[in-house]
């Protein structure tokens, strides 16, 4: 209604002001004006609850090699990591109680985990729609430093890329325990006909996050609560109606351990699995998945120097499929470099080892989902290097990545990827 009574009310000033000048252009400037004052209304608050906005616009190159082909793709960084704009809000409404909320959309170009070998492409994961926004956050929240947050909404579980939120590194977003540029595409080698293994099912999640090690990494409509930071722990919980799911982690964040950064987290979570089979759309859906992680951060201060480790492990409880459980280990080691003014150097390298955990899709199987090998195993290694840039907020990045599977009495190809990339946040 403000919009409209500011518009009526300049408009009617221009038609007069025209009426005593013919030659006036009336109304000309008339959406400018309206936005230079809601964009002063941002800035200063609105309706007594405080504005930020921000976001980051990220796209890279790809050059990929699965063993029989090879390409180059430009493609944005995918969901979760994608370009995206964010508001959120907050304000008092006791002295120790503030009420607030997050609206975080994705502006989905080409999805990272939905290409393919044959689209470059990818639809949003959320939405199944290309170059389309996708809400990644919506959700409110009421905060105490006494007691705590609880939060209502779609957002991330408890214990929801657990190790990702300890990475202190600066490369998260280049090198992580997921199969990232090849998600789906197809393992090339001996797949038979009526059967399919893509990269992620490399160190399975079940239909339950991005493998090998992301278990459990989804966005959901849940309710969550925060604990207050007592000794450096933050305990938190949440729970998914929608599917009689919940998660517990506990995490550790200490900057201040003498010369070291420590950071860790512990987390388990129970959900309802819901495993698709792509070749003939049935549906795993009665059994129930148990998730454990554990992740481990640890800098050098004066000289940078780091590394993560993260354990994660995946089992069914029903288990029709008689599937093995699914260990993933992984650790990435680097230095936070500054040699020049423009900002951090971090050259990087990291080692993925998945066990028990390849699943191919069969089309004679139609209780959803795919049967998981014992004895398989799964072998991602990678090099890079990341430029941060401060004056630009911005962050460049480099990486090579080799990707091999093993499964008994089969013969697979192995991929190779080379990545160059950049976001830019505001």
């Amino acid at each position: 209604m403000k919009r409209f009574a500011f518009a009526a009310l300049v408009c009617f000033s221009a038609t007069n002001a025209q009426a005593a000048d013919p030659g006036a252009d009336c109304c000309h400037d008339l959406e400018q004006r309206i936005e230079e004052l809601e964009n002063t209304a941002a800035r200063k608050g609105n309706r007594k609850i405080s504005l930020a906005v921000q976001g980051k616009v990220a796209e890279e190159v790809l050059y990929w090699d699965d063993g029989r082909s090879s390409n180059v793709y430009v493609t944005g960084m995918g969901t979760g990591a994608a370009s995206y704009i964010s508001f959120s809000g907050e304000a008092k409404i006791a002295k120790d109680v503030s009420a607030g909320f997050v609206l975080y959309m994705e502006a989905i170009d080409s999805d990272i985990f939905s290409i393919t070998q044959k689209n470059p492409d990818g639809p949003g994961l959320y939405t199944g729609v290309k170059n389309a926004p996708q809400t990644f956050f919506s959700y409110w929240y009421l905060k105490s430093d006494q007691l705590g947050q609880l939060s209502v909404g779609k957002r991330q579980t408890a214990d929801s890329q657990g190790p990702q939120t300890i990475d202190g590194s600066g490369t998260i977003w280049a090198a992580y325990w997921q199969a990232y540029n090849v998600y789906a595409f197809d393992v090339q080698g001996d797949i038979g006909a009526g059967e399919k293994l893509v990269w992620s099912q490399i160190g399975s999640c079940r239909g339950n996050g991005a493998g090998p090690g992301d278990c459990d990494s989804g966005r959901e409509e849940i309710i969550r609560y925060d604990s207050p930071t007592l000794a450096g722990f933050v305990a938190t919980a949440s729970w998914k109606p929608k599917r009689d799911s919940w998660a517990l982690a506990l995490r550790y964040f200490n900057q201040n351990l003498g010369d070291l950064r420590v950071q860790g987290i512990l987390s388990y979570s129970e959900s309802a699995m819901n495993w698709k089979n792509p070749l003939n759309n049935t549906f795993a859906t009665d059994d129930r998945l148990n998730v454990w992680q554990v992740g481990t951060y640890v800098e050098h201060k004066p000289t940078g120097l780091f590394a993560l480790g993260a354990w994660g492990r995946i089992n069914q409880q029903v288990n029709k499929m008689n599937n093995p459980t699914t260990d993933t280990y992984y650790l990435k080691v680097g230095d936070r470099l500054k040699p020049t003014s423009l900002g951090h150097t971090i050259p990087f390298g990291e080692y993925l080892r998945s066990t028990d955990g390849v699943a191919i899709f069969d089309v004679n199987n139609t209780q959803g989902g795919a049967k998981v090998i014992e004895g398989s195993g799964t072998t991602i290694w990678g090099l890079g290097v990341a430029q941060e840039i401060d004056d630009a907020a911005m962050l460049v990045w480099l990486r090579y990545r080799h990707h091999q599977v093993d499964v008994p009495g089969r013969n697979l190809e192995d991929a190779d990827t080379f990545s160059f990339g950049s976001q830019i946040s505001f």
